[in-house]
């Protein structure tokens, strides 16, 4: 699935009323999309439309708040097998796991006794993965075997291009990848370590038998660059995996899990999609209204677990004034600042792993 299906003017056959005044907030942050975008002419079609859901009847969906063997992917690996089949012998049927988790996080900022990286620099790089090695092949074994849906958080090496990503895959169930995507922006202290990925082929939510499901990393959900086309596709299940969660004493109130449940719980409420919330430390589950119906932290506990609705998943009712194509087409109209340059332009930052000490 192309970047460029997003949006269409040919095949959206009702637009809801646009109210008269966006709120400023979103008019401001949603201009950065505007530069951005390349209208085609596919998006109503493929986006509404899910014929591998046939069953809509209420599933269960668990949140990982469990921590991994940190830096040893092996380790780490057999205890996902081992959260997963906790989780599943309680009825998920899809598992999400935080950003990063496979081998760890890292984003090398001193504040963050949570975010060093290893030194060597090298172990780290030893213990990411590789599409189609053997851990690789381990990893979505873990799904086939214990029959799941599974999203996972990896360090995806390249070792061909000696670059590492900060990835999101989501397995089914047999085994297979529906959807592989990587963070766009690493954010702050992580861009000394992960590449960008282009926004082509990272911003797309996919049709499954339980639902269109979709997925993003962390701070991306501040970004109204990634969201907008991210809510633009319909999500059922939105996936926000963070990293990990701090507790109330701690100092850094972009690191806590309150800023974070705040936001993602914005999120759920735009977007209408159910959100699942993996997050070390603290983990929580979203309606499709925002409200919390299921948290729990690791004191005494590897994940949080909840039943969903999937009553409403066939119908996009409620979902179109804020995402709509109209929307977008008003904004670009009456955009008030400079229209230089008149093309976008999207310059990666992709940082050579071996030069890391």
């Amino acid at each position: 699935m192309k970047f460029r299906h997003l949006f269409s003017s040919s095949k959206i056959s009702t637009i809801n009323k646009i109210p008269p005044k966006l709120p400023s907030r979103f008019f401001k942050a949603s201009l950065v999309v505007l530069l951005s975008i390349n209208i085609s002419s596919s998006f109503a079609a493929e986006t509404i439309q899910n014929e591998l859901l046939t069953d809509t009847s209420p599933i269960k969906v668990a949140a990982i708040n469990a921590a991994p063997v940190r830096f040893d992917v092996e380790a780490s690996l057999k205890k996902a097998d081992r959260l997963v089949k906790e989780a599943k012998a309680q009825g998920a049927v899809l598992v999400a796991f935080p950003e990063l988790w496979l081998p760890g996080f890292i984003n090398g900022d001193p504040q963050y006794a949570m975010g060093m990286p290893p030194k060597p620099f090298s172990k780290y790089v030893d213990n990411s993965i590789e599409i189609g090695s053997k851990e690789w092949k381990e990893l979505l074994k873990i799904a086939s075997d214990n029959h799941v849906y599974l999203s996972m958080g990896i360090s995806e090496k390249n070792t061909k291009t000696k670059n590492l990503y900060m990835t999101q895959i989501l397995v089914g169930s047999d085994g297979v990848v529906i959807d592989k995507r990587s963070k766009i922006n690493p954010s702050r202290g992580e861009r000394g370590f992960f590449s960008d990925a282009p926004m082509a082929d990272n911003l797309k939510v996919v049709n499954t038998p339980l639902g269109r499901i979709g997925q993003l990393s962390c701070g991306e959900h501040f970004k109204v660059l990634m969201t907008y086309n991210m809510m633009a596709q319909h999500e059922n299940i939105h996936i926000a995996a963070w990293p990990y969660n701090l507790t109330a004493r701690d100092k850094l109130w972009r690191e806590q899990y309150w800023l974070h449940m705040v936001n993602t719980a914005s999120y759920a409420s735009n977007s209408n999609a159910w959100t699942i919330m993996p997050s070390i430390g603290k983990a929580t589950i979203f309606d499709n209204n925002g409200f919390i119906i299921a948290q729990a932290d690791n004191t005494n506990s590897n994940f949080v677990i909840a039943e969903i609705d999937r009553s409403g998943f066939k119908s996009t009712d409620g979902k179109s004034d804020p995402i709509s194509y109209n929307t977008l087409s008003l904004l670009r109209k009456h955009y008030p600042g400079p229209h230089e340059p008149k093309e976008a332009v999207e310059t990666l930052s992709t940082p050579d792993y071996t030069k890391i000490p």
